[in-house]
């Protein structure tokens, strides 16, 4: 994974207008990163591949936290999102612009991959 290249991508969503693209009337998304499958993976695969996840995801906050200041965490995922991002248990999210910037991991489930998403949206998501 490329902390960079997650952050440049976050840079393109937030240039592009709404609605274009993947995503849904007034957001996009983007998914960063996703691991293999961990269906057959043992539990230390698992544990090891939910370690890197989250420790990139702590690598973007790093990044977009010298621009922004720190993420405020969003918990409960809005309704045309949650169908997009699955299992994804918190947002942690910055108001750019009049536009919510956010960035969320999915949780592993036995028959999914572990994923990281970006979102940009044109209203405030983050209480």
């Amino acid at each position: 994974m490329s902390t960079a290249r997650h952050v440049a991508e976050i840079d393109k969503l937030r240039a592009r207008p709404f609605p274009d693209g993947d995503g849904g009337p007034g957001f996009h998304l983007a998914l960063l990163a996703e691991s293999p499958s961990l269906l057959d993976a043992d539990p230390a695969e698992v544990l090891r591949t939910l370690e890197e996840y989250a420790a990139e995801v702590q690598a973007v906050i790093e990044v977009l936290a010298l621009r922004w200041g720190d993420p405020r965490v969003f918990y409960g995922i809005p309704g045309p999102l949650l169908a997009r991002m699955g299992s994804v248990p918190a947002l942690y999210g910055w108001q750019v612009d009049g536009r919510t910037v956010a960035l969320g991991m999915t949780e592993s489930a036995p028959d999914e991959p572990v994923r990281l998403y970006a979102t940009m949206a044109d209203v405030t998501l983050i209480g």
